[in-house]
């Protein structure tokens, strides 16, 4: 791994981890996420990052929404809210 300031990457440059203090709790190390409403990188630990906002099981997808708030989620809580949306 490569150790840039606030961030470290893999081998292939992918940023993996940050000191940039999560947007929920202010925790650090945290992983940077999209935000598809405002364009910006916002960045969440593990800890509020890892289980769904709907059901608390084991969050694997996350997405912006309608509000900007990025939303962590489950598989089939992810699948429903795509269904919703479609």
């Amino acid at each position: 791994n490569h150790v840039y300031p606030n961030r470290c990457c893999d081998a292939g440059g992918v940023i993996c981890l940050s000191s940039e203090p999560c947007e929920s709790c202010g925790d650090t190390p945290t992983k940077g996420y999209k935000n598809d409403y405002s364009g910006e990188k916002e960045y969440y630990c593990s800890d509020c990052s890892s289980d769904c906002a709907f059901c608390s099981n084991k969050a694997k997808h996350h997405y912006t929404s309608g509000l900007g708030i990025i939303i962590f989620a489950c598989d089939d809580c992810y699948k429903e809210i795509q269904e919703l949306n479609s």
